[in-house]
């Protein structure tokens, strides 16, 4: 709806938690004042043709996994490429109030220099596919860059996002990274940044020891990617002796490593990419407890060993940088 002025209105204002249900637990995403779900619904899961990610069969097994993410509760969706943006803007409900919705942009894409107008044009295709007409969190993705046009790149992204942000578009900014060295230089030189995007799991713990601490300090909400390493944490192939005995407890260890990854000071949310309803369900029951037990760290110690050596090509940066 269209204020005067031609400013878009952002709408009646948001509940203080939106899609609160029993049995979730919610924490506040920094100094944002938003408070979300312990377990948000993460990406790199979709149905499509584009993208590299794993797909789902039909846009219906998609359906399940929102339908029974907003039934618990869970009021955080991710998206980071088209093919999963197409199908939130398809499944997620018209009350925008009822969840936070963010989007991510980059604006190089393989260019040598990004512009305002190039950060702006891929803002509006981002939420053009999802159906909306504005975001809770706008995320700035930057990869591989030096530290200088990081700090320049971002500081044009949020340039942008304030313009957004007047606009009615856009409420929150955060960023993201490959490089944890260069993350921690953003959050401690540049004080706009709100919350951040930080991969962790029993393996990739290296963030834990500066940079979480950081951002605590600096009031910057934690958001947890890559809480299962695509998947290769809890792949066990057959015929590892390493491994023997782990396959039956495959699915409690997924729920341990989520219970580890939530009890790290900081921590706002974790969020990771579903494929089934069944799949929503397990991974609740990371908020029964807290912790995980010596046995179960046992278990996790020898995943991570093997873990670590069979990450793809494509994420071993996860293994290079963010391990300590």
């Amino acid at each position: 709806m269209l204020q005067a002025g031609g400013v878009l209105a952002l709408g009646p204002p948001a509940p203080p938690i939106p899609n609160r249900k029993p049995g979730m637990k919610y924490r506040p995403l920094g100094r944002t004042g938003m408070m979300v779900s312990e377990i948000g619904l993460g990406a790199h899961y979709h149905y499509g043709s584009a993208g590299s990610a794993p797909k789902y069969k039909t846009l219906e097994a998609r359906r399940e996994v929102v339908s029974q993410a907003l039934a618990a509760g869970l009021n955080f969706y991710d998206n980071c490429i088209q093919p999963e943006r197409e199908t939130l803007g398809a499944l997620l409900p018209p009350d925008r109030g009822r969840i936070y919705l963010m989007t991510d942009v980059n604006a190089l894409r393989g260019k040598a220099k990004a512009t305002a107008q190039d950060f702006r044009r891929e803002f509006f295709d981002n939420i053009r596919t999802l159906r909306t007409d504005y975001v809770d969190l706008y995320r700035f993705n930057n990869n591989n860059t030096p530290d200088e046009v990081t700090f320049e790149l971002t500081a044009l992204a949020f340039q942008v996002f304030q313009e957004l942000k007047r606009e009615g578009r856009a409420r929150h900014f955060a960023v993201s990274g490959h490089d944890p060295a260069q993350m921690l230089k953003c959050i401690e030189r540049l004080d706009f940044i709100e919350a951040f995007y930080m991969p962790l799991n029993y393996v990739t713990q290296g963030a834990l020891k500066e940079l979480a601490p950081a951002a605590a300090r600096k009031g910057v909400g934690v958001i947890v990617i890559k809480p299962f390493m695509m998947g290769t944490l809890l792949s066990l192939p057959s015929g590892d002796p390493a491994l023997a005995g782990l396959a039956s407890q495959r699915e409690a260890l997924a729920v341990a490593n989520l219970r580890f990854i939530l009890s790290q000071e900081g921590v706002s949310t974790v969020i990771p990419g579903m494929r089934t309803a069944a799949e929503v369900r397990q991974n609740l029951e990371a908020l029964q407890r807290r912790g995980i037990t010596r046995t179960e760290a046992r278990a996790l110690d020898r995943l991570a060993a093997r873990a670590r050596a069979r990450v793809d090509p494509g994420h071993a940066w996860l293994t290079r940088k963010w391990c300590g």
